[in-house]
């Protein structure tokens, strides 16, 4: 179920994200809105958008959520740039990872 931002728990979720995952679209930091998010079981979608922009060469993506608290913590990051949906996946070994989109 998707939880609207107006949750009492909204601003936690978000402030929490907003602390542990960032990015950079051709060395600019990115501004993104928080849409949702849902809990399901042991699995948390989140449900950000970025401000439109003209399409970088590259974004850089940062995602550290839940590495304190889960050593073998796996987050699935969706990207929908240029007609093109990608796919990245971020670890504990693995929190920064570049994305070239031209």
């Amino acid at each position: 179920m998707l939880e609207q931002i107006d949750d009492k728990n909204s601003k936690r979720v978000f402030n929490y994200i907003n602390g542990r995952f960032g990015a950079k679209a051709d060395g600019r930091d990115m501004i993104f809105d928080n849409i949702g998010y849902e809990i399901e079981n042991d699995v948390t979608r989140v449900y950000i958008e970025s401000q439109e922009m003209e399409l970088p060469a590259e974004l850089e993506i940062r995602n550290r959520i839940l590495f304190e608290m889960f050593e073998d913590q796996k987050n699935l990051v969706k990207v929908s740039a240029g007609g093109e949906d990608y796919s990245l996946l971020f670890t504990p070994d693995e929190p920064l990872q570049t994305l070239k989109l031209k």
